[in-house]
């Protein structure tokens, strides 16, 4: 058996395994902790030049909604729906996101672009719906609606009937039990007959009075619906079903309404 000695102890004598492990372990910290070293202040530059980007970008953001503000309180409404884009690019939660893209489409409606608007209202409900102020949202449509009919701020001033009806149908879609839905629901079924969509129109008043039974307007849209289903019959009724649908709603309708001029 070799006898352990202590280092150093003779010449040509060998050190104890611990020691040779205690000291091989003193040369591996020796490498270790410049590694170690290295390696958090990279971990450290890496997190400080994360910070600087995100206050970067949070900078931006704040900067470019100033100046869409800005514009915007000085009744350049084009450019300020520009800013107000490009600052919700750099947003970094919905909620942002979902201001900024409001404020986007209200620019473009008050700057006469109703389709511009449209586009940015109708990405703002698909996108961003638990952040929509409905209350507000829903009149813009509306407007929106009734200018495509119109033609307002069209070529010629031709209106778009067929955009109109886009509208009404987001509408009724976002908000199918909304204050307002009943006219609504008229103001649609009545582009879609002038359209020759007669079939999808008599869908549309027949959903609306299923869900709106006792709206003071429903007498109406019954009128509406009959007088639309004696148009389909003469079209081809073979037994007769399409206008016995028309004959209840009529019946139904002077019942409701006996003295309306209507009626006749």
């Amino acid at each position: 058996m070799q006898e352990c000695r202590p280092r150093g102890w003779a010449a040509g004598g060998e050190d104890c395994p611990s020691q040779r492990e205690n000291e091989d372990g003193k040369d591996t910290m020796k490498i270790a902790n410049p590694v170690c070293i290295v390696i958090l202040v990279l971990a450290c530059a890496t997190l400080t030049g994360a910070a600087e980007a995100g206050y970067s970008r949070f900078s931006k953001q704040r900067d470019l909604m100033r100046e869409g503000e800005r514009l915007e309180n000085i009744g350049r409404y084009k450019r300020a729906a520009k800013a107000y884009r490009k600052s919700g690019l750099y947003a970094i939660d919905n909620r942002t996101r979902g201001t900024l893209l409001a404020r986007e489409a209200d620019c473009y409606a008050n700057a006469g672009k109703p389709y511009d608007a449209f586009a940015a209202y109708e990405r703002l409900l698909e996108s961003y719906p638990l952040y929509v102020e409905y209350e507000k949202v829903i009149p813009r449509l509306r407007q929106l609606a009734g200018q495509f009919e119109r033609g307002d701020n069209a070529l010629f001033g031709m209106g778009n009937k067929t955009k109109a009806i886009k509208v009404y149908e987001l509408i009724l879609q976002e908000t199918p039990l909304g204050q307002g839905g009943m006219q609504d629901s008229i103001n649609l079924g009545n582009l879609l007959a002038e359209v020759d969509s007669g079939l999808e129109a008599v869908e549309v008043y027949r959903d609306a009075l299923r869900r709106f039974p006792r709206d003071e307007k429903a007498p109406g849209v019954r009128l509406a619906l009959g007088r639309l289903l004696v148009d389909q019959s003469r079209n081809g009724d073979g037994d007769g079903q399409i206008a016995r649908q028309a004959t209840r709603e009529l019946q139904s309708f002077v019942e409701d309404r006996p003295d309306d001029p209507a009626r006749t």
